[in-house]
């Protein structure tokens, strides 16, 4: 199993108290693009980001074929959503239904009536409601919302205090939890959650793991070396002022690959072919 590799965690340009949640090989975003001026809802509060950080490593360790599929957090700039006013403070995610085959797709919505559809996988939405939940006496929560009655007795009765999981309307297909403001971690340990320490490991376990292989990766190569190169250049991307958005870690050498690696390779001084190999590695290791 590989470990969770995420990307780097950046303040938002738009509102100091609120950051970017990373990219990772084991999430991904449901509803991109559906925010303000074509963007995602993906930023919060510093103790969000640790808390969806935190749960997506534990959920890796157990399900490595079941990346979580996350929702709308906050605007980059906090301004009012419409339709998830509950968002507006940056303390609030959803994550949606997991599907019974796994893979980077979100599963169906409960039903209320009739036999549940067969890829709403059940069992593993009630474990995972009980994993993140289970982290509300150090994470302190406001609200928790799913639809699904079952799951809300079984993980009520073992975290009965308060907050307790309730129905909320339009909740049939996804896991709402809202933070309290005050929670129990310092912001030292927030940090060190989020922090360069953490980023400065995962940075040099990708790099190693690029130069060490003689593999050249090159358009339509796939895989965990290919994840390795997509963090480096996202990691890189912050310094470098890369023009495109961040890559998503789906360990596909894709069209934006290739030409976030020609962006890099031009930037370099390096002949801008598209194709990662002993000259561009060694360019990613000194810029990393």
């Amino acid at each position: 199993m590989k470990p969770v590799k995420f990307g780097p965690v950046t303040r938002s340009p738009d509102n100091p108290k609120f950051y970017r949640m990373p990219d990772s090989n084991a999430h991904f975003f449901t509803r991109l693009g559906a925010g303000k001026n074509g963007g995602t809802r993906r930023y919060g509060r510093k103790s969000l980001i640790a808390y969806l950080m935190l749960s997506i490593e534990e959920w890796h360790k157990h399900h490595p074929g079941h990346p979580l599929p996350i929702g709308d957090l906050a605007e980059s700039d906090g301004s009012h959503l419409k339709d998830h006013k509950t968002h507006d403070h940056g303390l609030a995610v959803d994550v949606y239904n997991l599907h019974l085959k796994g893979g980077f797709q979100k599963g169906p919505a409960y039903r209320r009536k009739g036999p549940q559809d067969p890829a709403y996988a059940r069992a593993l939405m009630t474990e995972l409601a009980m994993q993140m939940v289970g982290r509300k006496n150090v994470f302190r929560m406001q609200w928790i919302y799913h639809n699904d009655p079952q799951l809300r007795d079984t993980v009520n009765k073992a975290f009965p205090a308060w907050p307790r999981i309730t129905e909320k309307s339009n909740h049939l297909d996804h896991l709402h939890v809202s933070l309290h403001p005050k929670i129990a971690l310092t912001e030292d340990q927030l940090d060190a959650i989020l922090g360069p320490d953490k980023l400065k490991k995962q940075v040099e376990a990708a790099i190693e793991e690029l130069i060490r292989s003689a593999q050249m990766l090159r358009f339509g190569a796939q895989g965990a070396l290919v994840i390795a190169l997509q963090f480096a250049m996202n990691v890189i991307a912050e310094t470098q002022k890369s023009r495109h958005s961040q890559l998503v870690l789906d360990g596909k050498f894709g069209p934006k690959t290739h030409v976030r690696v020609q962006e890099f390779q031009s930037l370099n001084h390096l002949g801008a072919d598209g194709i990662v190999g002993p000259k561009t590695k060694g360019a990613i290791a000194r810029r990393a």
